[in-house]
């Protein structure tokens, strides 16, 4: 049985899920990113964890922590609303994409690999979509957690990727209103995940692209989505998609240039905010 204080446990649970979801541990900025506090303090506590047993890793040398707790040891990820839903009513340090004015009128097409199909939510989709949530990265999903985002899901705008052989949900995402203020009538790509196992085959790019096409078609003119700088997978799709970044603040100009380059992606924030206008 491993040993680890309540706070140790916080970051060995983040190192676990960045990795799952990327496919590659993080560095020590995208530790204190989340977690909000110093460089020193985020070092501190990786040499820490090295001390105890608790990770193994290649001194000097970034993106190279393992977790060797065993999953069902690791809490739950408390800060998991800092990472934050990737759907979030408290966007102030997220990512945000858009969906270009020139594309307005050109739904993206849905392109799924041979034996998958996709199709819209159906009573009974919950426990799975659950699995696949946590699978993903995002643990904690049940009935309470999804009941609010229910009333904000379109129509028809609840959409599940399929694998043929075994009729079981693989990815999801959702076509969600999302009621600001300022921007009374927004349209939201939300909640894409997509199952480890199933990853590299295009469909979150599927899931993405109809959930696009759904707020398209429900006439929105100004669709968006939010995410986190270490999602470097699911940042990549939506790029591929069509969405671009918004880049609202120099810190956002900063922080998107770090994932173009990680991303080998054209960094070109003059032609983005051409094609994006003022929101």
């Amino acid at each position: 049985m491993f040993n680890f204080t309540p706070k140790q446990g916080q970051y060995l649970a983040f190192i676990y899920y960045y990795t799952k979801i990327n496919q590659q541990p993080p560095a020590e900025a995208n530790i204190q990113r989340f977690f909000e506090v110093t460089p020193p303090t985020v070092h501190q506590m990786i040499l820490k964890l090295d001390e105890k047993g608790l990770i193994k890793r290649i001194p000097d040398q970034a993106r190279s922590i393992e977790v060797l707790v065993p999953v069902e040891q690791l809490p739950l990820l408390e800060g998991a609303g800092r990472w934050k839903t990737e759907s979030s009513q408290d966007d102030e340090s997220q990512l945000q994409m858009v969906w270009p004015k020139p594309l307005l009128n050109s739904p993206p097409l849905v392109h799924l690999p041979e034996g998958y199909t996709i199709r819209t939510y159906r009573p009974g989709d919950e426990l799975r979509f659950y699995e696949v949530m946590e699978r993903a990265g995002w643990p904690g999903w049940n009935e309470k957690t999804l009941r609010p985002w229910l009333a904000k899901i379109l129509p028809d705008g609840w959409f599940m990727v399929i694998e043929e052989a075994d009729k079981e949900i693989v990815a999801t995402a959702m076509a969600l209103h999302n009621y600001k203020e300022t921007n009374p009538f927004q349209g939201e790509l939300g909640w894409l995940a997509c199952d480890p196992a199933h990853q590299g085959k295009g469909l979150g790019l599927a899931a993405s692209a109809a959930v696009t096409t759904r707020l398209i078609k429900a006439s929105y003119r100004h669709i968006c989505l939010y995410s986190e700088d270490f999602r470097l997978a699911a940042l990549k799709t939506y790029l591929k998609l069509g969405y671009l970044p918004f880049l609202d603040t120099p810190d956002m100009s900063r922080r998107w240039l770090a994932i173009c380059e990680q991303l080998q992606w054209p960094y070109g924030p003059k032609v983005w905010k051409s094609q994006i206008g003022n929101l």
